[in-house]
């Protein structure tokens, strides 16, 4: 995936969840994204030194740190811009770093069935993505 559809994609999310934020309580759309994750829990019969980390996983994926509105709105829009990718960055670092932790203690079998539930997970967040972007005009 490149940068342009890396931003595209966390941009989208943003922008998802700030709309979610305006319409639905916030555990409909953290329990609905959190759902195949626990369904995946199930499936791979974790040990209690597992569960803990898959926990902290799941606990490091909601933690979304809030922009200072007032801040923010002060700053220009490319000051903004910055100041949210590096958010998103450093949340994606941690997502990243918990994820690796937790894969660390999973056995082979279990590896294997991480990645298979995972892909989809993720692919199936960025076919709704694709699907919600506006299609680019043609340059014929």
């Amino acid at each position: 995936m490149g940068i342009k559809h890396l931003t595209i994609a966390l941009l989208g999310a943003a922008a998802l969840q700030y709309s979610w934020a305006a319409t639905e309580p916030q555990a409909a759309p953290q329990a609905r994204h959190e759902a195949p994750w626990v369904k995946m829990e199930s499936h791979l019969n974790l040990n209690d030194q597992q569960k803990q980390a898959f926990a902290e996983m799941l606990q490091t994926m909601r933690q979304h740190s809030r922009p200072d509105r007032v801040a923010l709105e002060k700053m220009t829009t490319p000051e903004r811009m910055a100041k949210m990718h590096a958010a998103m960055a450093e949340h994606a670092q941690k997502q990243q770093a918990a994820v690796e932790k937790f894969y660390s203690l999973l056995d082979e079998p279990q590896k294997k069935a991480f990645d298979q539930a995972s892909w989809r997970i993720f692919s199936r967040h960025h076919d709704r993505m694709e699907h919600k972007r506006p299609a680019e005009p043609s340059h014929s």
